[in-house]
């Protein structure tokens, strides 16, 4: 009886551990902190068209220049608030891009960055653009959400998408 009462105790204990590190938002250790490169497979967005004067959904040649590197840096545990509005450690990591636009470096605007737990997701504001990664999937995407709405037909004020891979290199 007391054996049977014992197992019941750590079943419980096991599943109510699981139960809490599964209910997690986000990330708490250093695990993808490191260095990224990022191939893009496909781009498309929306042109001005000089010809027909119009806006028109278009596809983008790729020249391998549109390849990224991305650092990951982790600044430490921080209080972040989950889903339910309650406080949670979360890794706060630093993140710095080279290669979009024009090989220039640049850093997400937040200095905190934090990757979901469930999701694997890291959301980064970028000027200009915006940059999700999958980092379990090691899939990316970013948007250059600049033009159109700003009411100028112009053949630089393309909003466009790339997406592609990733490989961790260190």
């Amino acid at each position: 009886m007391k054996k049977t009462a014992l197992l019941v105790a750590i079943f419980a204990a096991t599943i109510t551990s699981e139960a809490q590190s599964a209910s997690r938002m986000y990330v708490n250790t250093n695990k993808f902190e490191g260095r990224y490169v990022c191939h893009p497979i496909a781009a498309g967005g929306i042109a001005w068209s000089i010809k027909s004067k119009k806006w028109i959904g278009t596809g983008f040649q790729l020249d391998g220049s549109e390849s990224l590197v991305l650092t990951l840096k982790a600044q430490g545990v921080k209080a972040q608030k989950n889903g339910m509005g309650e406080d949670e450690d979360a890794m706060s990591y630093k993140v710095d891009v080279l290669g979009m636009p024009a090989g220039i470096p640049m850093s997400c605007l937040d200095e905190d960055n934090y990757i979901g737990a469930v999701d694997g997701f890291l959301g980064c504001d970028l000027i200009l653009y915006q940059l999700r990664m999958n980092m379990d999937e090691l899939r990316y995407m970013t948007i250059r959400d600049t033009g159109f709405i700003n009411g100028q037909d112009a053949t630089d004020a393309t909003p466009s998408i790339n997406i592609g891979t990733c490989r961790k290199v260190d």
